[in-house]
């Protein structure tokens, strides 16, 4: 998530709702400590959080592919505006690809939307579930050719959605769409070119 420490010129530039916030929702539910942070990508809405030197989330090891963490360290003038200011931080397990995590969870490089951008495959039971970060961060965004603005390499990202759409159509993989304030969760059903979809629970 985005976190919740902000300066004066973040919150006048993007103003963040304070009233949601992920670590005051993981303490209330009991949660005392997370092992793992999977990140999609390092953008500072996804990975705010990651930083944090709390103690829910200060001894956690950050699992991101080592393209993304470059990235992040090293901002061009295009992606600058989409990274925080590089903060150094122990335990980050850097990825080069595509790699299995456990039994049930499974990263897959994709870049496109970031430079080291991965989405995560979770198999819970007999469900499948993909959390598509920014390659599919609304169900809008869910057409091979419907992309985010601030794309590295936008047609990158047109081939790894029909791959990724091509799975989850074949697998009926519930997508869940980090973005969309309407359409939380979704399954996906004709083909990876001309895709729709079926608006379901998570």
């Amino acid at each position: 998530g985005i976190g919740n420490k902000f300066d004066e010129k973040f919150v006048k530039i993007f103003e963040p709702d304070k009233s949601v916030d992920a670590e005051g929702q993981l303490s209330e539910s009991g949660i005392k400590n997370i092992d793992f942070i999977i990140l999609s990508h390092m953008h500072f809405d996804h990975s705010g959080h990651a930083f944090s030197s709390s103690d829910l989330f200060s001894k956690s090891v950050i699992i991101c592919q080592e393209l993304e963490l470059k990235a992040y360290k090293n901002p061009n003038d295009f992606t600058r505006g989409s990274y925080v200011k590089y903060q150094n931080r122990k335990n980050i397990l850097t990825l080069d690809g595509s790699r299995r995590i456990s039994s049930e969870i499974s990263v897959i490089y994709t870049g496109g939307h970031s430079f080291g951008h991965q989405i995560i495959k979770i198999k819970i039971g007999n469900k499948r579930y993909i959390y598509g970060g920014d390659l599919f961060p609304s169900a809008f965004h869910v057409k091979p050719n419907h992309l985010t603005a601030i794309d590295v390499n936008p047609i990158q990202s047109m081939e790894m959605k029909k791959k990724i759409l091509k799975m989850a159509i074949s697998e009926r993989a519930i997508m869940i769409f980090n973005h969309d304030t309407n359409i939380i969760s979704a399954r996906i059903s004709g083909t990876p070119e001309r895709p729709e979809i079926e608006q379901c629970d998570i």
